[in-house]
């Protein structure tokens, strides 16, 4: 019992300072990356304090109850809000997924079953690009890979619908904005990719990436739509720098904690990064997460319409 005790003590002191640092992300990129991790925190910070109440330590074991709610206050959210009500009139649906380089043709089927309107491929390939254009799809392949790269974004795109790659996405991410219209209104929709933060450098490119596409999204002046792989989560300030310059709205409030990554791990071991945003003209009507297709990340699917205003 003295070891178990130890064990958990140490581990109550190590959730209890990671807690209190993901708070302060934007004093050092580490901190950050902490913040990602605000269920699996809340997991073990309650499973200390049962183990601690257990062992004859109530006070640190409510201490660590505490911790635990303060992790899972930034998630309830999710669960709190709901997306706000449909005007009705018609949808737009889109799937976004990283395919990690694999064949896109094994992964068609669950992609296409919903007949979306755009489907956004991220860590696509020259080769995917190949497979596709001999598959006669009912889309246009729009390629935003850079030339000197092997790989990068593939949009799928409903004849008449416009497509460019946005002048930020060769900083190490990826951009594109589809133009298309939703009850006859103009709307943009993002197709973004931004760095993974692995190292100091990285996380500074992957903030100044989502800021860059924060504000192009402020700079907007017609609804718009941002689906991808953000390799953030909701709960960082990397995420807040895209969403705060036009309020975006979080697609998984109402829908609860969707995580896509690691795909082959448990739902409670995995984090969502791979996201969908609208601004608040519009509104989810559905959301689901799609099964593990030869890729770490799991598709999103999303349908999106205008809300009552």
């Amino acid at each position: 019992m003295v070891v178990v005790r130890r064990i958990a003590m140490g581990l109550a002191i190590a959730v209890a300072i990671a807690t209190v640092l993901g708070f302060i992300g934007t004093l050092f990129w580490a901190f950050d990356l902490i913040a990602n991790f605000r269920l699996q925190l809340a997991v073990v910070a309650l499973g200390v304090a049962l183990v601690l109440i257990a062992a004859r330590r109530p006070g640190v074991g409510a201490a660590m109850v505490v911790v635990a709610l303060l992790n899972a206050a930034v998630i309830a959210p999710l669960y709190l809000r709901s997306p706000q009500p449909s005007d009705g009139g018609d949808t737009l649906s889109l799937v976004s997924f990283n395919i990690q380089l694999s064949n896109p043709q094994r992964q068609l089927d669950w992609i296409l079953e919903s007949d979306p309107d755009i489907v956004f491929l991220f860590e696509s390939s020259r080769l995917a690009e190949d497979v596709l254009a001999d598959m006669d799809l009912p889309y246009e392949i729009f390629s935003a890979i850079d030339d000197d790269r092997q790989y990068g974004p593939t949009a799928l795109v409903r004849p008449g619908m416009s497509a460019s790659k946005l002048p930020y996405s060769n900083e190490g991410g990826g951009a594109v904005r589809v133009g298309t219209t939703l009850d006859g209104q103009p709307v943009a929709v993002y197709g973004i990719h931004a760095p993974s933060p692995g190292t100091p450098m990285r996380a500074e490119a992957r903030d100044r990436f989502l800021e860059r596409s924060g504000r192009a999204v402020e700079d907007e002046s017609i609804p718009v739509v941002v689906a991808g792989d953000l390799n953030t989560t909701p709960f960082t300030h990397g995420f807040e720098l895209l969403t705060a310059p036009a309020e975006l709205v979080n697609s998984q409030e109402g829908f609860g904690y969707t995580p896509t990554w690691p795909a082959q791990l448990p739902a409670v071991l995995r984090i969502p990064l791979d996201h969908v945003l609208h601004t608040a003209d519009l509104t989810v009507l559905e959301r689901v997460l799609g099964p593990r297709l030869s890729s770490d990340h799991l598709p999103v699917r999303a349908e999106i319409g205008f809300a009552v205003r």
